[in-house]
């Protein structure tokens, strides 16, 4: 697979397919492989298929030590963004990937033609909005949640995966998969303090005039709900839009529903 270089970021990727380009940003504790089931029900006949491993996982390297590791991932995306697609790019995220999507929206550097938003996670924007309490919920609960990963506490990223999937979506993982997740816990800490420090003026997301599509599960959390609702009355050009049985983590479980909402115009 290539990578896009510059003296802070070795970041991988891979562009498959003619046409108009897709890009795909994946969550927290994910690679680019969490599109696979996605992928497989759209064609590459019609649309580029760009993937990439956003800072610290899969193939791309570490994130910086300091600064914002959402600012970084922000970069990885415009910078694979620019070197890969020749025209203007559908951006799709899930989750934290949402949050780097708009944040690679707001940044204006690159043309971006649409965005498809599965549960986007921006938080610190609802204060604004009058959510204070939603926002100061999630600061208690990252308190807790590092206090626990600091203490040493095996599986204390379990909460997250609980928060966002529900009581049982995390006793419903196999052993090997929460293995796998457990060394990006310190990340997916920095990524919640940085999504706390994300505070672009609400006006900031009404000037996005480019189509957005904001998904949200069934099942989903009702700070998500809560998120969706208030994106979308700062949204010019939004539809809202809602996949039945699904929860968070819809990508994998709902992998065909997902596809045909990208592919709707």
């Amino acid at each position: 697979m290539p990578f896009v270089e510059n003296a802070a970021h070795s970041i991988n990727y891979c562009a498959t397919g003619t046409g108009e380009p897709i890009m795909f940003v994946h969550g927290s504790f994910a690679t680019s492989s969490a599109w696979r089931g996605v992928l497989k029900h759209l064609d590459a006949r019609a649309h580029q298929l760009i993937t990439l491993d956003l800072n610290g996982c899969g193939e791309s390297s570490p994130a910086l030590p300091n600064g914002s590791l959402l600012e970084q991932d922000i970069e990885a995306v415009l910078m694979v963004g620019e070197e890969a697609a020749e025209e203007p790019l559908h951006l799709v995220g899930h989750s934290y990937g949402g949050i780097v999507c708009l944040g690679a929206a707001l940044a204006g550097r690159i043309p971006i033609a649409s965005l498809t938003l599965f549960e986007p996670l921006p938080i610190a924007f609802l204060t604004a909005l009058g959510d204070g309490d939603v926002v100061e919920e999630i600061r208690s609960f990252v308190a807790d949640y590092e206090a626990a990963h600091t203490s040493g506490e095996q599986w204390a990223f379990s909460r997250v995966i609980r928060l966002w999937g529900g009581p049982g979506a995390f006793d419903a993982m196999p052993d090997k998969v929460r293995e796998a997740m457990a060394p990006g816990t310190a990340d997916n800490i920095r990524q919640w303090h940085d999504n706390l420090a994300f505070t672009p003026d609400p006006a900031a997301y009404s000037a996005l005039e480019m189509p957005v599509k904001l998904i949200q599960g069934e099942h989903a959390n009702p700070i998500v709900k809560c998120i969706i609702l208030r994106l979308s009355e700062l949204l010019p050009s939004n539809t809202v839009h809602e996949i039945a049985g699904a929860g968070h983590f819809m990508i994998h479980s709902h992998d065909q529903d997902c596809a045909d909402l990208i592919k709707a115009p």
